[in-house]
């Protein structure tokens, strides 16, 4: 191929049609089990989580209810690939080659999300949420928010994934109250999360109709199940998604889009005779309402 201004646009062109190809291919659970928030001046603050006021009986006025004071800030990173193909490839028509490879990074952005929220729930055992403690708390009973110490939950545990501790953390969520004594989880539509470890486990508690001994399965479509090999070993989660927040956030700066550096007087041209290609974004995966979720490490029968 002659390397001219149309030449190198039309492989532009090519390049971002597989690569918007490969990112359509796959549609990300994140949008879906994390509430999509865009952020201002680079983050996203929220200044009401735990508050969630439902109608009180009306008398002489409507009574005001407390906005929670918590505040819990998400500050999207920037997240991204560059690479090059040399000018030399184009020369000789073997650039051919590199639209399987522009496919395949055009997936990958598109699952990228994913990876985070999935690496994010499991360090939520650890890791603390707009409450102060560890977003999936096993030995802490936490609070809805700061200085609120009515109908304080927990929202974990340390069982294995069976029918019996699937119920339970049903009945968990089930349990969990708003300082002013609503259910939280009164409106369900439940997704089981799980590796592939748990994979078996998971589709006969919520895939398989009939029990193996007979008799119906009191769990089968109970939840929606995803199993992701981002989430290793023995952890199980079970997330109420019928709200319109969610369990977690989705913070979002600038989606992640495909980009060429191919002018002839660039540095990567100019010096080291190649023409640049970069996937960048800029978000971030952080917790939400742990209310709305249960969590468990497996690590106990």
């Amino acid at each position: 191929m002659d390397i001219t201004p149309q030449n190198i646009s039309t492989f532009n062109r090519s390049s971002v049609t597989v690569w918007n190809r490969g990112a359509a291919s796959y549609t990300p659970e994140s949008t879906r089990l994390a509430a999509q928030v865009q952020a201002a001046a680079g983050v996203c603050v929220f200044g009401w989580l735990g508050a969630m006021p439902s109608l009180r009986p009306f008398v002489k006025e409507v009574e005001k209810a407390s906005i929670s004071s918590n505040k819990w800030t998400v500050t999207p990173d920037p997240w991204g690939v560059k690479w090059g193909i040399p000018k030399r490839d184009l020369m000789n028509d073997t650039y051919g080659q590199y639209a399987s490879m522009f496919e395949q990074n055009g997936l990958l952005s598109a699952v990228h999300p994913d990876q985070l929220l999935f690496n994010r729930l499991v360090a939520g055992f650890t890791e603390v949420d707009y409450t102060g403690t560890a977003f999936f708390a096993t030995t802490v009973i936490k609070k809805h928010a700061t200085g609120v110490d009515k109908n304080k939950f927990k929202n974990a545990f340390t069982k294995q994934l069976t029918p019996t501790y699937f119920g339970q953390a049903i009945a968990g969520l089930g349990k969990i109250v708003a300082p002013d004594g609503v259910p939280f989880n009164q409106v369900r539509k439940l997704v089981l999360v799980c590796g592939e470890d748990n994979r078996s486990a998971a589709e006969d508690i919520t895939e398989i109709a009939t029990l193996s001994g007979g008799g119906t399965n009191k769990y089968y479509k109970k939840a929606d199940l995803i199993v992701t090999p981002y989430i290793t070993g023995s952890h199980w989660f079970l997330l109420n998604m019928a709200m319109p927040f969610k369990p977690m956030i989705q913070g979002n700066e600038q989606p992640i889009t495909f980009t060429a550096k191919t002018d002839p007087q660039s540095e990567a041209v100019f010096d080291r005779e190649e023409f640049e290609y970069k996937s960048y974004g800029i978000l971030r995966l952080d917790y939400g309402l742990p209310q709305l979720a249960w969590g468990s490490t497996g690590a106990d029968a």
